[in-house]
């Protein structure tokens, strides 16, 4: 399962153990439509879980469409910083006895404090006319 407010997979089993307070986020995605993430820890919840996490990246990809191709970087960087910077405050909420907590994975961190790419250059030509103001 992508939870995606850390950017990571987890197994469902996972998630249910992490969050057996009774804190585990509600997913709004389209697949799940309001079902709490740690819903999905058996067999049969193999495509639903599939749909969601196909669901999750296709949001995330929306969104960076929207976003000019020189900005990406920049907005995938701080997409990866917010999920940093999510980890301790969710530990911290789940923290109870016998708890393990989440671990930012490597390949994050590395996203999220990489040195900021320089914006290239448009490759985009004028339209004949464009440039002139002309219809």
């Amino acid at each position: 399962m992508l939870l995606p407010e850390l950017m990571d997979f987890f197994l469902g089993e996972t998630l249910a153990k992490r969050f057996a307070a009774g804190l585990a986020p509600v997913c709004r995605c389209a697949a799940c439509q309001g079902l709490v993430l740690d819903t999905f820890v058996s067999n049969h919840w193999q495509v639903p879980a599939a749909a969601h996490n196909a669901a999750v990246l296709m949001e995330w990809l929306r969104s960076m469409d929207a976003v000019e191709p020189a900005g990406r970087p920049a907005w995938w960087q701080q997409r990866c910083r917010r999920a940093v910077d999510r980890y301790p405050v969710l530990n911290a909420e789940l923290d109870h006895p016998g708890f393990s907590a989440f671990k930012v994975p490597q390949q994050l961190l590395q996203w999220a404090q990489a040195p900021a790419a320089p914006q290239a250059p448009s490759m985009a030509r004028p339209v004949a006319g464009v440039e002139r103001g002309e219809p």
